[in-house]
């Protein structure tokens, strides 16, 4: 039983935009010119504010106000109060257009908070994180931004946050598409390439947790088990938290017919995520179906199969089939008998014979007052 836990990112990986329908893009867009709107609104006191406190400082001096002056701002660290030689471009580029008119300084720094808020919001769309126009509002038009926003010489504060944001927005749609052509290779059965693609990007990053998951999940593919588990290890020791590689160690090491090893892996991406569907029917199935007398736990098996039946909404026969076996370990043979006939029935009703086979053998088992072992790899 080869699969997976769902990733906290989808393997495809996806730009909301992307698949986004018409009316939500629109909605998208409206939000956005709404958001623009209030902050402006929000800040239209500080409009015309007047310089404060070292603003003249800031706004560029008479001596730095020629091209050989931009060329001292950026080669000559005394030049300007405190070397921040992209700032004081920005603020050259400001006298340049407005002189020392502080409306525009203003407009400015109001429409840098409201892209970094902006980006915020699109960032926090690309990791699939609800609430991201609310975030985006709030960050926006909380308070403790007024500082900033409103003083001209915080410059360096509005404009390094765009900046950042913008970074991360970049580095996220780069893993987007990233993702997306390993993901196709995979698919298209280029297993190769893409183990050559994650080998090239575990040369440039050696401790990128993601590059080992997915490259032992493509060796998993190939059957290289021991490979495979190598990289999981690795990924774990980096980032103990994460999910994808618990599981799918705990999975590999099944295969290699080690369910004592398997278990505490399973139960670790519980611990980490306890409606993970994946997790909890391996975890019953090596529970209820092993060999090994001081593995199995047939109360236990029946309480993960049916919090997974419930999260599929007994739907899943492949999840029903585990809970049969549960029952039956836990010496409920009538309701292993039950659950086996009704996945039984759907089974030969969707012309399924090759589960109704293994099904009708289960069934002779239970009926005959017995539990499903599975023998080891």
């Amino acid at each position: 039983m080869k699969r997976r836990a769902r990733s906290t990112r989808r393997k495809g990986g996806h730009s909301p935009g992307a698949g986004a329908t018409p009316a939500l893009r629109y909605s998208s867009w409206l939000l956005a010119l709404v958001l623009v709107a209030v902050t402006f609104i929000a800040y239209q006191p500080a409009w015309h504010g007047q310089p404060l406190w070292d603003d003249a400082a800031h706004m560029t001096r008479g001596g730095l106000r020629s091209l050989e002056g931009l060329a001292r701002i950026w080669l000559e660290p005394g030049a300007t109060q405190q070397y921040y030689p992209l700032t004081h471009t920005v603020f050259w580029i400001q006298h340049r257009l407005w002189g020392a008119e502080t409306f525009g300084h203003h407009l400015l720094n109001i429409a840098l908070h409201l892209l970094t808020a902006l980006l915020f919001a699109r960032a926090l769309q690309t990791l699939e994180i609800r609430g991201a126009c609310l975030a985006a509002a709030v960050f926006a038009l909380h308070p403790v931004h007024v500082e900033s926003v409103a003083w001209i010489t915080e410059l360096k504060n509005t404009l390094s946050g765009a900046l950042f944001v913008g970074a991360i927005l970049a580095y996220l749609r780069f893993d987007t598409v990233r993702r997306r052509a390993t993901y196709v290779l995979e698919r298209r059965g280029r297993v190769d390439e893409a183990i050559a693609y994650y080998r090239r990007a575990l040369e440039v990053w050696a401790d990128y947790p993601d590059a080992h998951v997915n490259l032992g999940n493509a060796l998993f593919v190939q059957g290289k088990l021991e490979d495979a588990i190598g990289h999981y290890e690795k990924a774990l020791r980096l980032r103990p938290e994460l999910v994808e590689p618990h599981n799918n160690l705990a999975f590999a090491l099944l295969a290699q017919g080690k369910p004592k090893e398997a278990v505490p892996h399973f139960e670790a991406v519980l611990r980490l995520d306890g409606s993970s569907r994946t997790t909890l029917v391996g975890l019953a199935r090596t529970l209820a179906v092993s060999t090994d007398p001081g593995i199995r736990d047939g109360a236990r098996a029946v309480e993960l199969a049916e919090r997974a039946a419930r999260l599929s909404h007994r739907t899943d026969p492949v999840i029903l089939e585990v809970l049969a076996a549960a029952y039956a370990e836990a010496g409920r043979f009538g309701d292993a008998v039950a659950t086996t006939q009704a996945v039984l029935d759907q089974a030969r009703a969707a012309n399924r014979d090759d589960l109704a086979d293994r099904l009708e053998a289960r069934l002779r088992l239970y009926r005959s007052g017995l539990p499903f072992r599975e023998e080891s790899p």
